[in-house]
């Protein structure tokens, strides 16, 4: 996020220093002064300020100190004015230094008496003193001093609003953030500018974190119209989802699928899932064998058993009851896929195939073993064993939930086994 926080503000140290010293010290500034009185700048004074613009301006900070230092020891006896200049300088200084905190403090005493220095020079006191701020972290002072240079300067400016925005963005107050925000956003299309991507990001963010995801979800889509990627189209499927627009997810998923732009295992599997919720397996079948196959989706318990049921769904029992086994010799002390695997070869009607599945008892828990003989039982009876098929519903019967069932069974299968022995003495 805080790569983020510095490609939206923008909030470069050399643009920031240019701001802070633009305009602040020059003949022309100083001599014309917007509607505003100021104390005199003289000559003694203007010779020791200058010569430290001189220094400055050749990178030589210990001779510009060494000027300020010895006008500062006359402080007494300066106006407002050279005050300021002075306490300009020194900021610019220590903001070169990378000493943020001093920094502050002397651009404070930049604008003690506004009625003493320039308006230029205030406004860019103000914007840097915010900006300051920031850089230390004290959000609540950022947005004071921004406010403050808002309200003296009269401008609209996309930066300004930026660092406000940002700044309560930082203190959680994700709705006080939206306005700025939206503000910024104004401010460029105002000027037939697209908005900037990052700042939509962190509009989608703030409406996000203070639950308005309709607004999030238009943001959204406002940035993959301006700014097509695919993780912004993966988030705007996140956005459908939470909202219950699964039909507006399950076709943003599938367009990147069919694209071939959704190779994440959760997307996969998410767009397997709405398959499947939509009733539509065969899609949810070719999905999963596709990414199965080429590795995008892992082999495991998870994934084979909604491929299992998908294809069970799409009544391909046949390889339905293939992946339930498959799912049984991955999972050997779970016995449910084995009874899984029998059902499918039950709807296969592939009754020698169910028998098979379940000779091995001991791979059942209680749980499972009346569900087992019953299935038994009944593909026996279809395969005219009727000694084995009683005695199957015998073991069934034992159990609560298949005893009544298994009791019906046995009266069926001793009928249907006496006709048939009837049929062949007639025979």
């Amino acid at each position: 996020m805080m790569k983020l926080i510095s490609i939206v503000l923008g909030i470069k140290y050399a643009v920031l220093s240019t701001v802070l010293l633009a305009g602040l010290f020059s003949s022309a500034s100083i001599m014309a002064e917007e509607k505003r009185t100021l104390p005199p700048l003289r000559p003694k004074a203007y010779r020791n300020l200058d010569l430290a613009q001189q220094h400055l301006d050749a990178k030589n900070l210990e001779k510009a100190k060494k000027e300020l230092n010895t006008l500062k020891l006359g402080e007494a006896r300066l106006n407002g004015q050279e005050k300021a200049l002075m306490y300009n300088l020194f900021g610019y200084i220590a903001f070169t230094e990378g000493k943020l905190q001093e920094a502050i403090e002397n651009y404070l005493k930049v604008v003690e008496d506004p009625q003493s220095v320039s308006k230029s020079m205030e406004e860019s006191a103000l914007f840097g003193i915010s900006q300051l701020y920031f850089g230390l972290e004290q959000y609540k002072n950022s947005i004071e001093y921004m406010e403050r240079w808002e309200k003296l300067s009269n401008k609209k400016n996309t930066q300004a609003k930026l660092l406000i925005a940002q700044s309560y963005y930082q203190l959680k107050d994700y709705v006080s953030a939206i306005n700025p925000m939206l503000a910024a956003i104004e401010i460029n299309k105002s000027d037939q500018k697209l908005p900037d991507e990052n700042w939509l990001l962190l509009l989608r963010i703030l409406y996000f974190e203070s639950d308005q995801k309709v607004k999030a979800l238009n943001t959204m889509i406002e940035l993959t119209q301006l700014y097509p990627k695919t993780e912004y189209y993966l988030q705007m499927s996140i956005l459908h989802g939470q909202l219950g627009n699964e039909k507006e997810q399950m076709a943003i998923l599938e367009s990147l699928e069919e694209s071939e732009e959704l190779t994440d295992q959760p997307d996969l599997l998410n767009l397997a899932s709405l398959y499947v919720n939509f009733e539509a397996p065969i899609n949810a079948v070719k999905l999963l064998d596709k990414h199965l196959a080429n590795n995008n989706i892992k082999k495991d318990t998870s994934n084979l058993r909604l491929l299992a049921n998908a294809l069970a769904m799409a009544k391909e029992f046949t390889r339905a009851s293939e992946t339930f086994e498959s799912l049984f010799q991955m999972n050997s002390d779970d016995g449910s896929f084995l009874i899984e695997a029998a059902r499918m070869a039950w709807m296969d009607e592939d009754y020698q195939r169910v028998t098979e599945l379940l000779s091995e008892k001991k791979s059942f828990d209680d749980s499972q073993r009346g569900e087992a003989f019953l299935l038994a039982g009944m593909s026996f009876f279809y395969l005219k064993d009727f000694n084995n098929s009683r005695i199957s519903f015998t073991e069934a019967k034992d159990f609560k939930p298949q005893s009544k069932q298994a009791r019906q069974w046995i009266s069926l299968v001793n009928s249907e086994q006496k006709r048939q022995e009837e049929i062949d003495n007639y025979l």
